[in-house]
Protein backbone atom coordinates (compact mmCIF):
# COMPACT_ATOMS: atom_id res chain seq x y z
CA UNK A 1 0.00 0.00 0.00
CA UNK A 2 3.04 2.38 0.89
CA UNK A 3 4.31 1.70 -2.17
CA UNK A 4 1.32 2.13 -4.36
CA UNK A 5 1.54 5.61 -2.64
CA UNK A 6 4.60 6.86 -2.96
CA UNK A 7 4.41 5.52 -7.17
CA UNK A 8 1.26 7.62 -7.73
CA UNK A 9 2.87 10.81 -6.12
CA UNK A 10 6.28 10.53 -7.74
CA UNK A 11 3.94 10.08 -11.55
CA UNK A 12 1.47 12.60 -10.55
CA UNK A 13 1.70 16.36 -12.64
CA UNK A 14 2.14 17.97 -9.76
CA UNK A 15 5.74 15.80 -9.05
CA UNK A 16 6.89 16.04 -11.98
CA UNK A 17 6.27 19.82 -11.82
CA UNK A 18 7.91 20.03 -8.82
CA UNK A 19 11.11 18.14 -10.23
CA UNK A 20 11.39 20.43 -13.42
CA UNK A 21 11.09 23.31 -10.98
CA UNK A 22 13.99 22.21 -9.45
CA UNK A 23 15.92 21.07 -12.06
CA UNK A 24 15.11 24.97 -13.68
CA UNK A 25 16.22 26.20 -10.56
CA UNK A 26 19.71 24.23 -10.40
CA UNK A 27 20.34 24.93 -13.89
CA UNK A 28 19.73 28.89 -13.15
CA UNK A 29 22.04 28.96 -10.12
CA UNK A 30 24.75 27.12 -12.28
CA UNK A 31 24.25 29.98 -15.07
CA UNK A 32 23.21 33.12 -12.81
CA UNK A 33 24.93 32.64 -9.65
CA UNK A 34 27.84 31.07 -11.25
CA UNK A 35 27.81 32.89 -14.36
CA UNK A 36 31.68 32.89 -15.25
CA UNK A 37 31.68 36.58 -16.70
CA UNK A 38 34.30 37.21 -14.86
CA UNK A 39 36.64 35.25 -17.25
CA UNK A 40 38.95 36.73 -19.92
CA UNK A 41 38.61 40.48 -17.90
CA UNK A 42 41.94 41.01 -19.91
CA UNK A 43 40.59 41.19 -23.12
CA UNK A 44 38.30 43.44 -24.63
CA UNK A 45 34.49 43.17 -24.01
CA UNK A 46 31.30 44.81 -23.25
CA UNK A 47 29.17 44.16 -20.12
CA UNK A 48 27.09 41.13 -21.11
CA UNK A 49 23.45 40.77 -19.97
CA UNK A 50 23.39 38.47 -16.82
CA UNK A 51 20.91 35.79 -18.75
CA UNK A 52 21.36 36.80 -22.74
CA UNK A 53 25.29 37.77 -22.61
CA UNK A 54 25.71 39.82 -25.54
CA UNK A 55 22.59 38.32 -27.46
CA UNK A 56 19.93 40.82 -28.03
CA UNK A 57 17.54 39.48 -26.30
CA UNK A 58 15.11 39.53 -29.30
CA UNK A 59 15.27 42.92 -29.15
CA UNK A 60 16.70 43.80 -32.80
CA UNK A 61 17.29 41.05 -35.60
CA UNK A 62 20.65 38.74 -34.77
CA UNK A 63 22.44 40.21 -38.33
CA UNK A 64 21.97 43.99 -36.84
CA UNK A 65 22.99 42.88 -33.22
CA UNK A 66 26.19 40.98 -34.55
CA UNK A 67 27.09 44.43 -37.15
CA UNK A 68 26.31 46.76 -34.03
CA UNK A 69 28.82 44.59 -32.34
CA UNK A 70 31.42 44.58 -34.90
CA UNK A 71 31.40 47.73 -35.50
CA UNK A 72 31.37 49.00 -31.77
CA UNK A 73 35.02 46.37 -31.25
CA UNK A 74 36.45 46.99 -34.63
CA UNK A 75 39.07 49.06 -33.07
CA UNK A 76 40.25 45.90 -31.39
CA UNK A 77 41.20 42.85 -33.30
CA UNK A 78 39.78 40.69 -31.13
CA UNK A 79 37.29 40.39 -28.50
CA UNK A 80 35.06 38.49 -26.10
CA UNK A 81 31.40 38.26 -27.20
CA UNK A 82 29.17 35.96 -24.24
CA UNK A 83 26.91 33.70 -25.91
CA UNK A 84 24.73 33.50 -22.60
CA UNK A 85 27.42 32.13 -19.98
CA UNK A 86 29.25 30.94 -22.44
CA UNK A 87 32.46 33.19 -23.94
CA UNK A 88 33.27 33.09 -27.38
CA UNK A 89 36.36 34.91 -29.03
CA UNK A 90 34.97 37.31 -31.49
CA UNK A 91 37.31 38.79 -34.67
CA UNK A 92 37.32 41.90 -36.03
CA UNK A 93 40.50 41.76 -37.85
CA UNK A 94 40.54 39.80 -41.45
CA UNK A 95 43.68 38.66 -41.95
CA UNK A 96 43.39 37.44 -38.18
CA UNK A 97 39.81 35.54 -39.97
CA UNK A 98 41.65 34.57 -42.98
CA UNK A 99 44.66 32.53 -40.52
CA UNK A 100 41.56 30.84 -38.94
CA UNK A 101 39.77 30.02 -41.40
CA UNK A 102 42.60 28.95 -44.19
CA UNK A 103 46.53 29.62 -43.01
CA UNK A 104 45.91 27.62 -39.66
CA UNK A 105 42.61 25.67 -40.80
CA UNK A 106 44.31 22.28 -38.49
CA UNK A 107 43.70 24.66 -35.35
CA UNK A 108 40.20 25.18 -36.36
CA UNK A 109 38.36 22.71 -38.38
CA UNK A 110 35.66 22.30 -36.39
CA UNK A 111 32.25 23.99 -37.28
CA UNK A 112 30.89 25.40 -34.61
CA UNK A 113 27.04 24.45 -35.37
CA UNK A 114 27.18 21.85 -32.48
CA UNK A 115 28.80 21.87 -29.03
CA UNK A 116 31.44 18.85 -29.15
CA UNK A 117 30.45 17.63 -25.87
CA UNK A 118 26.62 17.53 -27.08
CA UNK A 119 27.94 15.01 -30.76
CA UNK A 120 30.00 13.22 -28.39
CA UNK A 121 27.60 12.47 -25.58
CA UNK A 122 24.12 12.77 -27.92
CA UNK A 123 25.43 11.50 -31.31
CA UNK A 124 26.15 13.73 -34.74
CA UNK A 125 23.54 15.80 -35.88
CA UNK A 126 24.71 16.94 -39.24
CA UNK A 127 27.10 14.03 -41.50
CA UNK A 128 29.87 16.02 -43.28
CA UNK A 129 29.59 19.55 -41.39
CA UNK A 130 29.61 17.52 -37.71
CA UNK A 131 32.83 15.80 -38.61
CA UNK A 132 37.01 17.33 -38.17
CA UNK A 133 40.25 15.60 -38.84
CA UNK A 134 40.76 12.57 -40.87
CA UNK A 135 36.99 11.61 -41.04
CA UNK A 136 36.05 14.84 -42.36
CA UNK A 137 38.88 14.85 -45.41
CA UNK A 138 37.44 11.17 -46.36
CA UNK A 139 33.78 12.12 -46.26
CA UNK A 140 34.71 15.25 -48.25
CA UNK A 141 36.11 13.66 -50.45
CA UNK A 142 33.85 10.89 -51.24
CA UNK A 143 30.93 13.88 -51.34
CA UNK A 144 32.54 16.31 -53.13
CA UNK A 145 32.65 14.89 -56.53
CA UNK A 146 28.24 15.04 -56.60
CA UNK A 147 28.93 19.47 -55.85
CA UNK A 148 31.45 19.44 -58.77
CA UNK A 149 30.61 21.96 -61.40
CA UNK A 150 30.61 19.18 -64.37
CA UNK A 151 27.72 17.36 -61.57
CA UNK A 152 26.21 20.64 -61.32
CA UNK A 153 25.98 21.65 -65.20
CA UNK A 154 23.84 18.37 -65.22
CA UNK A 155 21.87 18.83 -62.88
CA UNK A 156 20.51 21.76 -64.92
CA UNK A 157 18.13 19.89 -66.07
CA UNK A 158 16.56 18.81 -63.07
CA UNK A 159 16.32 22.27 -61.55
CA UNK A 160 14.26 23.46 -65.20
CA UNK A 161 11.89 20.93 -64.50
CA UNK A 162 10.99 22.08 -61.33
CA UNK A 163 11.01 25.69 -62.70
CA UNK A 164 8.87 24.70 -65.14
CA UNK A 165 6.44 23.42 -62.62
CA UNK A 166 6.34 26.72 -60.62
CA UNK A 167 5.64 28.48 -64.11
CA UNK A 168 2.89 26.50 -64.65
CA UNK A 169 1.64 27.32 -61.06
CA UNK A 170 2.75 31.08 -60.99
CA UNK A 171 0.45 31.26 -64.54
CA UNK A 172 -2.79 29.50 -63.19
CA UNK A 173 -2.23 31.87 -60.20
CA UNK A 174 -1.40 35.13 -60.70
CA UNK A 175 -4.42 34.63 -64.19
CA UNK A 176 -6.48 34.51 -61.25
CA UNK A 177 -5.26 37.43 -59.51
CA UNK A 178 -4.14 35.47 -56.27
CA UNK A 179 -1.62 37.10 -54.21
CA UNK A 180 1.48 34.86 -54.70
CA UNK A 181 2.95 34.44 -51.15
CA UNK A 182 7.31 34.87 -51.89
CA UNK A 183 8.16 32.46 -49.08
CA UNK A 184 5.72 29.81 -49.35
CA UNK A 185 6.89 29.95 -53.20
CA UNK A 186 10.29 29.68 -52.54
CA UNK A 187 9.78 26.66 -50.10
CA UNK A 188 8.01 25.00 -52.54
CA UNK A 189 10.72 25.35 -55.17
CA UNK A 190 13.71 24.58 -52.65
CA UNK A 191 11.64 21.50 -51.64
CA UNK A 192 10.64 20.32 -54.98
CA UNK A 193 14.69 20.76 -56.27
CA UNK A 194 15.81 19.08 -52.68
CA UNK A 195 14.05 15.86 -53.75
CA UNK A 196 14.84 15.47 -56.92
CA UNK A 197 18.72 16.77 -56.50
CA UNK A 198 19.18 15.05 -53.43
CA UNK A 199 16.95 11.76 -53.27
CA UNK A 200 16.21 11.47 -57.24
CA UNK A 201 12.41 11.60 -56.16
CA UNK A 202 9.92 13.61 -58.33
CA UNK A 203 7.22 15.33 -56.20
CA UNK A 204 5.39 18.88 -57.22
CA UNK A 205 5.03 20.35 -54.27
CA UNK A 206 3.61 24.15 -55.97
CA UNK A 207 0.38 21.59 -56.65
CA UNK A 208 0.36 19.62 -53.49
CA UNK A 209 1.86 21.93 -51.04
CA UNK A 210 0.64 19.12 -47.90
CA UNK A 211 2.58 16.35 -49.35
CA UNK A 212 4.58 14.59 -46.63
CA UNK A 213 8.20 16.29 -47.88
CA UNK A 214 6.63 20.01 -47.50
CA UNK A 215 4.92 19.13 -44.41
CA UNK A 216 7.93 17.83 -42.29
CA UNK A 217 10.79 19.20 -44.18
CA UNK A 218 8.88 22.70 -43.27
CA UNK A 219 9.08 21.35 -39.33
CA UNK A 220 12.80 19.86 -40.00
CA UNK A 221 14.06 23.68 -38.25
CA UNK A 222 13.17 24.51 -34.64
CA UNK A 223 14.41 27.48 -34.64
CA UNK A 224 14.23 27.42 -30.21
CA UNK A 225 16.57 24.02 -30.75
CA UNK A 226 19.54 25.64 -32.29
CA UNK A 227 18.99 28.84 -29.99
CA UNK A 228 19.03 26.77 -26.74
CA UNK A 229 22.28 24.84 -28.52
CA UNK A 230 23.66 28.20 -29.04
CA UNK A 231 23.29 29.75 -25.42
CA UNK A 232 23.24 26.75 -23.37
CA UNK A 233 24.68 23.61 -24.88
CA UNK A 234 24.60 21.79 -21.44
CA UNK A 235 20.49 21.84 -21.35
CA UNK A 236 20.68 20.26 -24.69
CA UNK A 237 23.27 17.46 -23.62
CA UNK A 238 21.88 16.60 -20.41
CA UNK A 239 18.26 16.27 -21.54
CA UNK A 240 19.86 14.74 -24.42
CA UNK A 241 17.50 17.46 -26.27
CA UNK A 242 17.67 16.61 -30.43
CA UNK A 243 18.76 19.53 -32.81
CA UNK A 244 15.87 18.57 -35.47
CA UNK A 245 11.95 17.95 -34.95
CA UNK A 246 11.87 14.22 -34.13
CA UNK A 247 8.83 13.71 -36.30
CA UNK A 248 10.54 15.38 -39.24
CA UNK A 249 13.81 14.11 -38.32
CA UNK A 250 12.03 10.50 -38.30
CA UNK A 251 10.50 10.78 -41.83
CA UNK A 252 13.62 11.52 -43.85
CA UNK A 253 15.96 8.79 -41.93
CA UNK A 254 13.08 6.13 -43.08
CA UNK A 255 12.55 7.91 -46.27
CA UNK A 256 16.81 7.81 -47.07
CA UNK A 257 17.12 4.45 -45.51
CA UNK A 258 14.60 2.70 -48.27
CA UNK A 259 16.58 4.45 -50.80
CA UNK A 260 19.50 3.85 -49.61
CA UNK A 261 18.57 -0.27 -49.81
CA UNK A 262 17.42 0.43 -53.02
CA UNK A 263 19.98 2.30 -54.55
CA UNK A 264 22.58 -0.70 -53.14
CA UNK A 265 20.97 -3.26 -54.92
CA UNK A 266 21.00 -1.21 -58.56
CA UNK A 267 23.28 -0.88 -61.13
CA UNK A 268 21.43 2.39 -62.48
CA UNK A 269 23.60 5.08 -62.57
CA UNK A 270 21.38 8.54 -60.67
CA UNK A 271 21.99 11.69 -61.21
CA UNK A 272 21.48 12.68 -57.40
CA UNK A 273 23.22 13.01 -54.11
CA UNK A 274 22.14 9.85 -53.06
CA UNK A 275 23.79 8.28 -56.14
CA UNK A 276 27.32 9.52 -54.90
CA UNK A 277 26.69 8.49 -51.04
CA UNK A 278 25.76 5.17 -51.73
CA UNK A 279 28.56 4.67 -53.96
CA UNK A 280 31.15 5.90 -51.53
CA UNK A 281 29.53 4.05 -48.79
CA UNK A 282 30.81 0.79 -51.00
CA UNK A 283 34.17 2.42 -51.01
CA UNK A 284 34.55 3.52 -47.69
CA UNK A 285 31.82 1.36 -45.57
CA UNK A 286 33.89 1.88 -41.69
CA UNK A 287 32.69 6.04 -42.20
CA UNK A 288 30.14 5.84 -44.51
CA UNK A 289 27.18 4.48 -42.31
CA UNK A 290 23.29 4.12 -43.45
CA UNK A 291 23.48 6.70 -40.29
CA UNK A 292 26.05 9.13 -41.60
CA UNK A 293 24.38 8.90 -45.17
CA UNK A 294 21.00 10.33 -43.25
CA UNK A 295 22.88 12.64 -41.37
CA UNK A 296 24.69 14.42 -44.27
CA UNK A 297 21.30 14.17 -46.23
CA UNK A 298 19.82 16.13 -43.09
CA UNK A 299 22.64 18.91 -43.82
CA UNK A 300 21.33 19.41 -47.35
CA UNK A 301 18.03 19.74 -45.71
CA UNK A 302 19.24 22.60 -43.65
CA UNK A 303 20.94 24.54 -46.32
CA UNK A 304 19.03 24.17 -49.46
CA UNK A 305 15.77 24.52 -48.09
CA UNK A 306 15.92 26.65 -45.02
CA UNK A 307 18.46 29.29 -45.58
CA UNK A 308 17.87 28.53 -49.22
CA UNK A 309 14.54 30.00 -48.60
CA UNK A 310 15.40 33.17 -45.96
CA UNK A 311 18.83 34.22 -48.24
CA UNK A 312 16.87 34.64 -51.82
CA UNK A 313 13.21 35.53 -50.15
CA UNK A 314 15.83 38.29 -48.85
CA UNK A 315 17.06 38.84 -52.46
CA UNK A 316 13.13 38.87 -54.26
CA UNK A 317 13.05 42.10 -51.43
CA UNK A 318 15.87 44.06 -52.25
CA UNK A 319 15.02 43.51 -56.63
CA UNK A 320 11.17 44.67 -55.57
CA UNK A 321 12.89 47.93 -54.01
CA UNK A 322 14.70 48.82 -56.09
CA UNK A 323 12.64 48.75 -59.95
CA UNK A 324 15.97 50.26 -62.03
CA UNK A 325 17.63 46.65 -61.33
CA UNK A 326 14.96 44.93 -61.97
CA UNK A 327 14.21 46.59 -65.43
CA UNK A 328 18.05 45.62 -66.28
CA UNK A 329 17.53 41.87 -65.25
CA UNK A 330 14.10 42.17 -67.38
CA UNK A 331 16.25 43.45 -70.39
CA UNK A 332 19.04 40.72 -70.23
CA UNK A 333 16.28 37.75 -69.52
CA UNK A 334 14.60 39.24 -72.68
CA UNK A 335 18.14 38.85 -74.81
CA UNK A 336 19.09 35.96 -73.55
CA UNK A 337 16.67 33.67 -73.58
CA UNK A 338 14.00 35.20 -75.95
CA UNK A 339 10.90 32.50 -76.33
CA UNK A 340 13.12 29.79 -75.17
CA UNK A 341 11.86 27.13 -72.54
CA UNK A 342 14.86 25.81 -70.74
CA UNK A 343 17.87 27.98 -69.38
CA UNK A 344 20.75 26.01 -70.80
CA UNK A 345 24.04 25.99 -69.44
CA UNK A 346 25.59 28.87 -72.22
CA UNK A 347 22.49 30.71 -71.04
CA UNK A 348 23.11 30.95 -66.94
CA UNK A 349 26.60 32.17 -68.57
CA UNK A 350 25.13 35.15 -70.47
CA UNK A 351 23.54 35.94 -67.21
CA UNK A 352 26.05 38.46 -66.29
CA UNK A 353 24.30 41.09 -64.74
CA UNK A 354 22.03 38.40 -63.06
CA UNK A 355 24.67 37.07 -61.35
CA UNK A 356 25.89 40.53 -60.11
CA UNK A 357 22.77 41.13 -58.40
CA UNK A 358 22.78 37.39 -56.81
CA UNK A 359 26.20 38.52 -56.07
CA UNK A 360 25.32 41.63 -54.36
CA UNK A 361 22.31 39.87 -52.53
CA UNK A 362 24.55 37.34 -50.98
CA UNK A 363 26.75 40.22 -49.62
CA UNK A 364 23.27 42.28 -48.11
CA UNK A 365 21.51 39.15 -47.02
CA UNK A 366 24.00 37.05 -45.12
CA UNK A 367 23.49 35.27 -41.79
CA UNK A 368 24.94 36.85 -39.17
CA UNK A 369 28.31 34.70 -38.15
CA UNK A 370 30.16 31.50 -38.74
CA UNK A 371 32.21 30.08 -36.51
CA UNK A 372 34.78 27.40 -35.88
CA UNK A 373 36.33 25.33 -32.39
CA UNK A 374 39.77 25.73 -31.51
CA UNK A 375 40.95 21.89 -31.80
CA UNK A 376 43.98 23.15 -30.71
CA UNK A 377 46.01 25.73 -28.71
CA UNK A 378 46.03 28.42 -30.72
CA UNK A 379 48.52 32.03 -29.62
CA UNK A 380 47.29 34.52 -31.54
CA UNK A 381 50.23 35.63 -34.03
CA UNK A 382 51.37 39.59 -32.44
CA UNK A 383 49.61 39.08 -29.11
CA UNK A 384 49.60 37.78 -25.57
CA UNK A 385 46.19 35.74 -26.07
CA UNK A 386 46.35 31.81 -26.33
CA UNK A 387 42.77 30.22 -27.57
CA UNK A 388 42.10 27.46 -25.29
CA UNK A 389 41.12 24.21 -27.02
CA UNK A 390 37.43 24.22 -27.19
CA UNK A 391 36.99 28.14 -27.59
CA UNK A 392 34.47 29.05 -30.25
CA UNK A 393 36.01 31.30 -32.27
CA UNK A 394 33.00 33.45 -34.21
CA UNK A 395 33.25 35.25 -37.66
CA UNK A 396 31.20 38.12 -38.17
CA UNK A 397 30.11 37.75 -41.21
CA UNK A 398 27.51 40.65 -41.77
CA UNK A 399 29.88 42.66 -39.90
CA UNK A 400 32.76 41.96 -42.83
CA UNK A 401 29.78 42.48 -45.46
CA UNK A 402 28.97 45.79 -44.19
CA UNK A 403 32.33 46.99 -43.60
CA UNK A 404 33.46 50.75 -45.17
CA UNK A 405 36.55 49.18 -45.30
CA UNK A 406 36.14 47.00 -47.94
CA UNK A 407 32.69 47.99 -49.15
CA UNK A 408 32.22 51.85 -50.65
CA UNK A 409 28.74 52.94 -49.24
CA UNK A 410 28.08 48.96 -47.88
CA UNK A 411 24.17 50.13 -47.35
CA UNK A 412 23.21 50.94 -50.69
CA UNK A 413 22.60 47.60 -53.01
CA UNK A 414 24.79 47.84 -55.64
CA UNK A 415 25.13 44.93 -58.23
CA UNK A 416 27.84 46.77 -60.50
CA UNK A 417 30.18 45.91 -57.35
CA UNK A 418 30.51 42.79 -59.06
CA UNK A 419 30.80 43.53 -62.26
CA UNK A 420 33.95 42.40 -64.21
CA UNK A 421 35.71 45.79 -64.05
CA UNK A 422 35.28 45.70 -60.54
CA UNK A 423 35.23 42.00 -58.96
CA UNK A 424 38.97 42.76 -58.30
CA UNK A 425 38.89 45.29 -56.13
CA UNK A 426 36.85 42.80 -53.74
CA UNK A 427 39.26 41.94 -50.97
CA UNK A 428 39.69 38.59 -49.55
CA UNK A 429 37.74 37.18 -47.55
CA UNK A 430 35.68 40.03 -47.02
CA UNK A 431 32.85 38.27 -49.12
CA UNK A 432 32.19 34.81 -47.81
CA UNK A 433 28.36 33.97 -48.08
CA UNK A 434 29.11 30.14 -47.92
CA UNK A 435 32.13 30.33 -45.54
CA UNK A 436 35.67 30.72 -47.18
CA UNK A 437 38.38 28.18 -46.41
CA UNK A 438 38.43 24.24 -46.58
CA UNK A 439 35.13 24.46 -45.02
CA UNK A 440 32.96 26.64 -46.38
CA UNK A 441 29.79 25.58 -47.87
CA UNK A 442 30.13 22.29 -50.64
CA UNK A 443 26.82 23.30 -51.91
CA UNK A 444 27.75 26.69 -52.71
CA UNK A 445 27.97 25.56 -56.69
CA UNK A 446 24.84 24.32 -56.76
CA UNK A 447 22.76 26.70 -54.62
CA UNK A 448 24.06 29.50 -56.89
CA UNK A 449 22.80 27.64 -60.02
CA UNK A 450 19.68 26.77 -58.44
CA UNK A 451 18.96 30.67 -57.66
CA UNK A 452 19.85 31.49 -60.62
CA UNK A 453 17.51 29.58 -62.99
CA UNK A 454 14.72 30.10 -60.29
CA UNK A 455 15.27 34.01 -60.90
CA UNK A 456 15.44 33.65 -64.64
CA UNK A 457 12.29 31.48 -65.32
CA UNK A 458 10.41 33.84 -62.22
CA UNK A 459 11.17 36.91 -63.99
CA UNK A 460 11.45 36.75 -67.48
CA UNK A 461 7.40 36.94 -67.30
CA UNK A 462 6.61 38.16 -63.72
CA UNK A 463 8.06 41.15 -62.01
CA UNK A 464 8.22 41.41 -58.48
CA UNK A 465 5.87 44.36 -57.05
CA UNK A 466 5.88 46.24 -54.07
CA UNK A 467 1.94 46.94 -53.26
CA UNK A 468 3.01 49.64 -50.64
CA UNK A 469 6.05 51.95 -50.27
CA UNK A 470 8.74 49.83 -48.51
CA UNK A 471 12.03 50.80 -47.11
CA UNK A 472 15.04 50.39 -49.83
CA UNK A 473 17.29 49.48 -47.33
CA UNK A 474 15.09 46.46 -44.88
CA UNK A 475 14.24 46.18 -41.47
CA UNK A 476 14.67 42.56 -40.75
CA UNK A 477 12.00 40.50 -38.56
CA UNK A 478 13.63 40.14 -35.11
CA UNK A 479 11.78 36.48 -35.01
CA UNK A 480 13.42 35.30 -38.16
CA UNK A 481 17.22 35.68 -39.52
CA UNK A 482 16.88 37.07 -42.96
CA UNK A 483 13.04 37.51 -43.59
CA UNK A 484 12.35 41.78 -44.06
CA UNK A 485 9.66 43.65 -42.51
CA UNK A 486 7.56 44.07 -45.59
CA UNK A 487 7.98 40.72 -47.75
CA UNK A 488 4.40 39.79 -47.20
CA UNK A 489 3.34 43.53 -48.93
CA UNK A 490 5.22 41.95 -52.51
CA UNK A 491 4.14 39.64 -54.90
CA UNK A 492 3.93 38.95 -58.65
CA UNK A 493 2.49 40.06 -61.13
CA UNK A 494 2.70 39.26 -65.14
CA UNK A 495 4.83 41.48 -67.19
CA UNK A 496 2.70 43.80 -70.19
Amino acid sequence: MAASILWSIFTSTSFLTLLLLVALAAISYHYIVKAPFKQYSNLPQQKPHWFMGNKSFGAINGVECVKEFYNDMKKHRFCIFWEGSNPCLFITDLDLVKKVQVTDFDHFGDLGFVDPRYRKEVGLVFGLADLHGEEWKRLKKQVAPAFSMPRVRKATTSVNKVAEKMNKHLEESVGKGEKIDLYTLTNQFAMTTIASIAFGVEIDCFKDGENDFMKHGSAMVVMWRFMVMEMFPNIMRWFKIGMMNPTGDKFFQKLAEGLIKQRQNSTVDHNDVMHSLVKASKEDPELVTTKMMMLTIAQFFTDGYWTYTEVFTGIMYMIAVHPEVQEKIHEELDCVLGEKSDVTEEDLKEMVYLEQVLSEGLRYMVLPNTSRYCTRTYKIPDSDFTIPKGMKVLIPTSGLHFDPEYWSHPEEFDPDRFSVENKSNIVTGAFQPFGFGPKGCIGYNLMRMEAKVMFAHMLRRHKLEALEKLPRKPVLDKESFLRPIGLDKITLVQRT
